[in-house]
């Protein structure tokens, strides 16, 4: 396909064959850095890739002897096309502060993290008395990027009990940014996404997506490439797979992330009690490997450890708030911002225990505010509902707790004509 801005956003629907696309579009002619959600995804993007002729190399650890990075850094200099996951962005972010990824063509598949709150924020008098004042950062004055200073470079390990190991991890690739004096964020480096010669994000519902609004924020322009028969053809198809219920008896509390983190103890309670009522009633016969749950994590795992977290360690995940005493502590419990795997396409139901919106300082950096939430909320929840089989075209079930989710989702999909 033509590039005609540096930047092209392909939205296509969920279960449509994204990932296939874009390894059927590659050519010999062009040199790749592709980065996916998972693991599974680049073992697919290599073999796929490798079935038309073309070779892909994922950097990786003992590789000669050379670190992930060093590897990284190796395949770029000899021109070599590259898939990695996600979780290497801080070392694709410094490598593209490099400059070496120039005659690239980025893409990157389902984008699960552009922007997000750090961990802990240094209070307003910390960050002007310390990290400004005392020089240890500089801060573009344009996009809000900060980056750590020499002083700080050369002294971070001495000084790390006064000033954040995250805050200057962050800045030191190139992922920290400053809005309101001292409200900071994560994320993904404008040098990343500028990189290289051009940019291919794969996604849906692009309009509520933090991707295209923080393009918006950091002044890339681009494209969004949509096909309207395919977006009908999904929907028509959806509506008549997709039955939606409402758990009326929860509507009156909330599900925020926020909501679920403070929900007092009896209406913790009330929810556990409407799980219960359901696995005993409409999934008594639903095997329990086949439903979905969504809700934080710790409100379904106490002490927020899950059973992948204490997998090896002897030790076994209890449940949390919600999950305790509903009967369906044993389903698979997903982050509500999961996308981009097959691995769950074999569950029947979903429970959406979500009332979606942008963490507060996500949203302000952004500058995003009025429908741009119910828009976004949209985009995460249809993602997290296609996780389940319906992308395989087979009938599903899902249950929601906030009236303003399950209005969002049947607008959506009473949006075809």
């Amino acid at each position: 396909m033509p590039i005609l801005y540096p930047a092209q956003i392909i939205d296509r629907p969920c279960g449509h064959g994204k990932t296939t696309e874009l390894i059927n579009n590659l050519t010999s002619h062009d040199t790749y850095l592709i980065v996916v959600p998972y693991l599974t995804e680049v073992t697919r993007v290599i073999e796929g890739a490798a079935a038309n002729g073309i070779e892909i190399t994922e950097p990786t650890l003992d590789n000669d002897g050379l670190s992930k990075r060093e590897h990284l850094l190796q395949l770029a200099a000899e021109g070599r096309n590259i898939v990695t996951t996600h979780a290497m962005y801080p070392r694709l972010s410094e490598a593209a502060l490099e400059g070496i990824f120039t005659d690239y063509t980025v893409i990157i598949d389902e984008v699960v993290e552009t922007v997000k709150p750090l961990s802990k924020n240094p209070s307003k008098g910390s960050w002007d008395e310390l990290y400004l004042a005392k020089g240890f950062v500089t801060v573009d004055q344009e996009t809000g990027q900060v980056f750590p200073t020499k002083q700080w470079e050369e002294t971070h390990e001495a000084i790390s009990d006064s000033l954040s190991v995250e805050v200057y991890n962050a800045a030191k690739s190139g992922t920290l940014y400053v809005h309101d004096s001292n409200t900071l964020v994560w994320a993904l480096p404008k040098q990343l996404l500028n990189a290289g010669k051009a940019l291919l994000v794969y996604t849906y519902l692009s309009r509520g997506s933090l991707m295209v609004s923080y393009l918006d924020r950091v002044g890339i322009p681009y494209q969004i490439d949509t096909v309207p028969s395919f977006e009908m053809q999904h929907l028509r198809k959806a509506k008549d797979l997709i039955t939606v219920k409402l758990l009326k008896n929860l509507t009156d509390l909330k599900f925020s992330y926020r909501g679920q983190k403070t929900m007092p103890h009896g209406a913790a309670a009330k929810v556990s009690k409407t799980l219960s009522n359901l696995a005993a009633r409409d999934l008594k016969d639903v095997p329990r490997e086949n439903i979905i749950v969504t809700c934080s994590k710790e409100a379904w795992f106490e002490n927020n450890k899950s059973h992948d977290d204490l997998e090896g360690t002897g030790r076994t995940a209890k449940a949390g708030k919600f999950a305790s005493r509903s009967g369906l502590f044993n389903v698979n419990w997903l982050p509500n911002t999961t996308r981009g795997s097959n691995r769950w396409s074999h569950c029947s139901h979903v429970i959406y225990l979500y009332d979606q919106f942008a963490a507060p300082a996500v949203k302000h950096w952004l500058g995003m505010n009025g429908d741009w939430q119910d828009e976004y909320a949209l985009s995460e929840c249809v993602q997290l509902v296609w996780r389940s089989r319906v992308r395989k075209g087979e009938p599903i079930t899902v249950y929601f707790a906030s009236q303003r989710m399950h209005d969002l989702f049947m607008d959506y999909l009473n949006s075809v004509d």
